[in-house]
């Protein structure tokens, strides 16, 4: 579906999270997100989305950003080295979670939720800013 879609403006609107199937819009060029309270990616990814005084927008950190959500297994949250300072919000919403592993960020403190992911086995958070 959408295959060939080159531009997609989205301004104006209340997404709160970019859905990672975007990722497979592959001919993807222009993602305008204007005015939305966007939460994931977060700020720091999002805000990667730029558009030269001459020549093409940039969207390849966010769609390189939303790939890797939807190649991860359910149970899983992988995201590594991508500046985030915080959790992802996809990590709140999934009580069901057994890994988290967001190596090489700018993470500098745990959220309070993550002490009720009974499920969690294993917490990997190396290379980030926590004192």
């Amino acid at each position: 579906l959408l295959t060939n879609l080159a531009q997609l403006s989205l301004d104006d609107n209340q997404i709160v999270a970019i859905p990672p199937q975007v990722a497979n819009l592959t001919a993807l060029q222009v993602l305008r997100l204007d005015r939305n309270p966007i939460l994931s990616p977060p700020s720091e990814i999002s805000r990667t989305i730029v558009r030269p005084p001459l020549g093409d927008w940039d969207i390849s950190i966010v769609m390189r950003f939303l790939r890797t959500l939807c190649d991860m297994p359910g149970d899983s949250v992988i995201v590594k080295s991508f500046g985030m300072l915080n959790f992802p919000i996809v990590c709140q919403g999934a009580p069901l979670l057994r890994e988290i592993d967001l190596t090489d960020n700018r993470i500098s403190e745990m959220p309070k939720y993550l002490y009720g992911l009974e499920f969690l086995r294993t917490l990997i958070l190396d290379d980030n800013r926590l004192e």
